[in-house]
């Protein structure tokens, strides 16, 4: 794939022998709307034909307050749990090579554990 199609936020995991490609594609935000809206991964098909993205929405954590600060704090993304809900997308209907928009996923309940993913 061309070096300039790869954002410099991408980093790849491989399951069950296949790449695939992600990224933080929100952090967990405040929307009028909807209100707490929590991290949300885009993961694709680490290939250059078109296919079905799938985006994974982690539960929001309710906050009283909404600040700038309240924004900005990172959400550690942990590969056991990724390779994990990725599995699950798949089971519960996601075919990544195939056509179509993005698969949204909720992620199931609770916490992240403590260990961070380290990219590559």
């Amino acid at each position: 794939m061309p070096v300039s199609k790869l954002r410099p936020k991408d980093s790849f995991i491989n399951i069950d022998d296949v790449s695939y490609r992600w990224h933080v594609h929100h952090e967990p935000y405040f929307s009028t709307d909807f209100g707490w809206r929590g991290l949300i991964i885009y993961v694709e098909l680490n290939v250059e034909k078109v296919h079905r993205p799938l985006l994974l929405e982690y539960p929001a954590e309710e906050r009283k307050k909404v600040t700038f600060e309240a924004n900005r704090q990172k959400t550690p993304v942990l590969e056991a749990q990724l390779r994990e809900y990725i599995r699950e997308a798949i089971e519960n209907g996601w075919r990544p090579d195939s056509r179509g928009k993005a698969f949204d996923y909720m992620v199931p309940g609770g916490a992240q554990e403590n260990e961070e993913f380290e990219e590559e």
